[in-house]
């Protein structure tokens, strides 16, 4: 009976380690794409940025003749 008992919590100890693996896993994966997200939305507003200012001196310029 102990056995069994003592046998019983090593396999709910080793199932414990292989869900927080997964677990780390699992947030690792989301960093880098909450990463690789930051960086884009970074470069998107960079992007818009420079389009408005294009825009803007289309614009002035058309004003002007």
């Amino acid at each position: 009976l102990i056995n069994n008992e003592t046998e019983a919590g090593y396999s709910l100890a080793v199932r414990q380690d292989e869900l927080q693996t997964r677990l780390n896993n699992i947030q690792n994966n989301y960093i880098i794409q909450y990463s690789a997200l930051n960086a884009l939305l970074f470069q998107l507003n960079s992007t818009s940025t420079s389009l408005a200012s294009a825009l803007t001196a289309i614009t002035n310029i058309n004003a002007g003749k």
